[in-house]
């Protein structure tokens, strides 16, 4: 009877600690996601080789933009996951769901992915790998001197050793196949070639940003602040120039403005960037992308932005990127790129110009319009002998229609302000005369 009691105390026990345990394990929180978030982490390997951004949970289908600047002193040697295996050539090890696209902006390096699809949230790691640069050592050069060695001198009855030959330097001398006989004593062993030294890293210079005030500003007003700065893009091997406007490089940009408009005594009520874009090799097209973060940090600054590449511009003034930082949740992308035109535009532009231009989000959902705010496009142009610059114009082809567009025409460029989207070629109206040339003195 009362081996029975115990056996009973102990599974009531045994059951009222299982009551507790599950009880307690209800009323833990739960962490809830997003289905199909993929939480991005990136680092810096070492951390004081550089910088990174681009961290976040991104839902599926987004576009992930990782950024990576290395410090003075190092160099950006590439992408890299958890092991260290290389992102561009790591394959299905990687997981992304799509193959990342590098995005070279010398001295700004950025990698873009497409967020992958997953039921849950999945935490991918991202490393961006920097190199110390090694100063190279100069090269040790012998010391010349006009003292022959000293002969070593001959012991007592001992020969002594016949002198070297002397060649004629005009003489041609027979060729004989090398010798086989492995046992030849006198065989002379094959010289071992010198090995050839590592290339050494050219450091990649930093952006050069001249801030400066209009003169016309007085002491303690307000004024709008003009930043030019230039950046080296990367053409790729379908001659697309890759252009990418960083956050990081954004906020250096308003950082050195405010600076000169502390120095001048006077309050910055906005900043006009420049942003000239320098590229080697064959160009087609042009593409410049700005993330989500650099268009709210130009937004916050009242900052108006010009890109100007080789052959074309785009402007967009303060009103039109806080238009766009309401609008968009992702990336901003504008494109140029010459196309081919009809029998009947050809017939009114000639050889003239004709580009597509085109400003997408990150869902490359083409943007056709903005409530507020003005885009301005630019045209690199130089008139013919028997054009005046006061008859060029504007042909914004719809429908292969023809609409013409007034424009302006200043130091070498053609300007016009439109939709954000259209195909837009040069023309020249032949009724207006050719510039007089100046009366002789």
């Amino acid at each position: 009877m009362n081996k029975t009691n115990g056996i009973k105390k102990r599974v009531c026990a045994f059951a009222l600690g299982l009551i507790l345990l599950l009880s307690a394990v209800s009323a833990m929180p739960v962490p809830v996601y997003a289905a199909g978030g993929t939480q991005y982490k990136i680092s810096a390997f070492p951390p004081e080789g550089g910088t990174v951004t681009g961290e976040g949970i991104y839902v599926a289908g987004d576009t992930v933009v990782l950024t990576a600047i290395p410090n003075e002193g190092w160099l950006f040697v590439g992408w890299y996951n958890m092991y260290m295996q290389n992102l561009l050539g790591a394959g299905e090890s990687w997981g992304i769901g799509s193959d990342p696209v590098l995005m070279t902006s010398s001295p700004v390096y950025q990698l873009e992915i497409k967020a992958s699809v997953f039921n849950h949230v999945v935490i991918l790691h991202c490393q961006a790998k920097f190199e110390k640069i090694q100063a190279e050592a100069p090269p040790q050069t012998p010391e010349a001197t006009d003292t022959p060695p000293a002969a070593t001198p001959t012991p007592p009855g001992a020969t002594a050793a016949p002198p070297p030959p002397t060649y004629d330097p005009g003489l041609t001398l027979p060729e004989f196949p090398w010798l086989t006989d492995e046992t030849d004593p006198e065989e002379t062993p094959e010289p071992t070639p010198a090995p050839t030294p590592a290339p050494t890293a050219t450091p990649v210079p930093k952006p050069v940003i001249a801030a400066s005030i209009p003169a016309a500003v007085a002491s303690g007003g307000g004024a709008t602040a003009e930043v030019n700065v230039g950046i080296t893009g990367a053409v790729n091997n379908s001659g697309t120039l890759n252009i990418s406007v960083s956050n990081s490089l954004v906020k250096d940009i308003v950082n050195a403005a405010k600076k000169e408009a502390q120095k001048n005594k006077t309050k910055m009520q906005g900043v006009d960037i420049t942003v000239s874009v320098a590229a080697e090799g064959s160009i087609k097209n042009t593409d410049a992308k700005l993330d989500k973060n650099t268009i709210k940090s130009l937004s916050t600054a009242n900052a108006a932005l010009t890109i100007a590449a080789p052959s074309c511009k785009a402007q967009l003034d303060s009103a039109a990127i806080k238009t766009l930082n309401e609008l968009l949740k992702g990336n901003l992308s504008v494109t140029a790129k010459p196309v081919k035109p009809s029998a009947a535009i050809k017939a009114i532009i000639g050889e003239r110009p004709i580009f597509e231009f085109t400003m997408k989000d990150s869902k490359a959902k083409k943007i056709t319009e903005l409530e507020t705010g003005a885009v301005t496009y630019g045209i690199a142009y130089t008139p013919a002998e028997n054009e005046n610059p006061d008859g060029l114009y504007i042909i914004k082809v719809v429908n292969n229609k023809p609409e013409r567009l007034e424009a302006i025409y200043k130091d070498g460029w053609l300007y016009w302000s439109d939709a954000p989207s259209g195909v837009y070629a040069v023309a020249f109206d032949a009724a207006v005369e050719a510039a007089a040339p100046p009366p002789a003195e």
